[in-house]
């Protein structure tokens, strides 16, 4: 993904002594309308008269337009979905149940009479983590 607010925000090549063979600022950045001007018209964006083949993705965010190759773009919007579906479906536990059941799972191999360490376990942390960043 390539956040087109931020193409200045570039590393360079530096000499032996650490400073840059370059200055970014010297370069001839285009202005940002341009370049999202020039890519809303890309066939490589929309298409073009030789074929559907579209293998970038603009994608308008709230914090800027972001430039995707589309199988990535495509790939994000699948785990998205999948880590979406999983927090809807999470079932309800039983807290108590829970902590009798690994208390009896969880006893000492040498005396089963005596529970030995078992794992700490947060319910409320098991659900799988929301994405957060665009889209």
């Amino acid at each position: 993904m390539l956040d087109l607010t931020r193409l200045r925000d570039v590393t360079v090549d530096e000499d032996e002594d650490g400073n840059p063979v370059v200055d970014p600022e010297s370069l001839p950045w285009p202005h940002d309308d341009e370049v999202l001007g020039a890519l809303q018209r890309s066939p490589l964006v929309i298409g073009g008269d030789r074929g559907s083949l579209r293998p970038l993705r603009l994608v308008d965010t709230d914090e800027g337009p972001l430039l995707y190759l589309d199988r990535y773009f495509r790939q994000e919007q699948t785990i998205r979905e999948v880590l979406v579906a999983r927090g809807d479906g999470f079932p309800t536990v039983d807290d108590d149940r829970l902590t009798v059941a690994l208390d009896e799972l969880f006893r000492d191999q040498h005396d089963r009479t005596k529970p030995s360490t078992r794992p700490i376990v947060n319910v409320s942390r098991l659900r799988s983590p929301r994405h957060t960043g665009p889209p």
